[in-house]
């Protein structure tokens, strides 16, 4: 990784260059040079898949800072002069680029929100992209097993609510070892708006016995969200644009990152089952949609 020291002569140009004339400023910009966000999170995730009773409880997830990590500097001529070539890009792509409608609100919100959080819509990422719906299932069945280890566990329970782990998705799989099943994005729409995320789950459960077989009824909440900002060091693989096009805006307190939330509501509902179903999830993959991990890799972490 190049030291601090290079980063900055990398921002700032070389030190002998001070005039506007001697800095770079984007001239040729159009909607898919906006970076796509973190390619892949470093999890501490170690696979316990452990449930809990109680109320939602917000699992420990830890964002990196991006270009925040970095001393603040003043705003020269050239950085606004960029800033407002890709705010201009930003509008025009709105109307020439509809199928990057996410990603676009997603940077607009970056370059005008002030650091304020966003709610994004992760049913569209779900509807729109094939990764969403492979996160959507695999979920379901990570918290459906989650509901029958705790009843399995007391089996006078008839009601009862559940909270569960956080689950990095685009995870490298020697971070996390099921991370084919909650893949990255597979769209550039949401490779740009929301890149690797964390999910996790919570449910309000319904249990009832007829015949002694068991009737569950689940409705589950998949809380995301994402640290949306631009990293030391990376850069786009389509368009090779380094983050640092972007990250020198929060450097300079032009733009600001901020955190990217949304919420997802289903109704599950499922009769009987045997106690080996209720095993780890690691010794019970056979019926959990798969998919594959993009080949490459933009990497900056995200512990959880």
């Amino acid at each position: 990784m190049a030291s601090l020291d290079t980063f900055q002569r990398n921002y700032n140009g070389h030190p002998s260059q001070g005039r506007l004339a001697q800095e770079r400023v984007r001239t040729d910009l159009n909607p898919s040079d906006i970076p796509k966000q973190i390619k892949s999170l470093k999890s501490s995730f170690k696979g316990s898949y452990l449930y809990k009773i109680g109320p939602p409880s917000r699992p420990s997830i830890m964002h990196d800072k991006g270009h925040l990590v970095l001393p603040k500097a003043a705003p020269t001529l050239g950085d606004r002069a960029n800033l407002l070539k890709w705010k201009a890009m930003t509008a025009g792509g709105e109307t020439f680029r509809p199928d990057l409608v996410d990603a676009l609100a997603a940077y607009n919100h970056f370059l005008s929100g002030q650091g304020a959080n966003r709610t994004f819509a992760y049913d569209r990422y779900v509807s729109g992209d094939r990764s969403g719906r492979t996160t959507l299932n695999n979920a379901i069945n990570h918290i459906k097993l989650g509901v029958i280890d705790l009843w399995i566990a007391d089996q006078s329970r008839t009601q009862f609510n559940v909270t569960g782990p956080a689950i990095p998705c685009g995870a490298s799989l020697s971070s996390f070892p099921d991370a084919g099943l909650f893949p990255y994005p597979e769209t550039e729409n949401w490779q740009k708006a929301i890149g690797a995320h964390t999910i996790w789950l919570t449910g309000k459960v319904n249990v009832s016995v007829t015949k002694n077989t068991p009737h569950f009824y689940l409705i589950m909440t998949l809380h995301a969200e994402d640290m949306y900002n631009f990293n030391p060091g990376q850069k786009d693989i389509r368009t090779g644009i380094p983050d640092s096009e972007n990250g020198r805006f929060t450097q300079v307190r032009l733009a600001h990152p901020y955190l990217n939330t949304s919420t997802l509501v289903r109704s599950v509902n499922w009769k009987g089952v045997l106690p080996k179903e209720a095993q780890s999830m690691a010794k019970q993959k056979s019926w959990i949609e798969r998919d594959r991990q993009p080949k490459q890799n933009r990497m900056v972490w995200n512990l959880i």
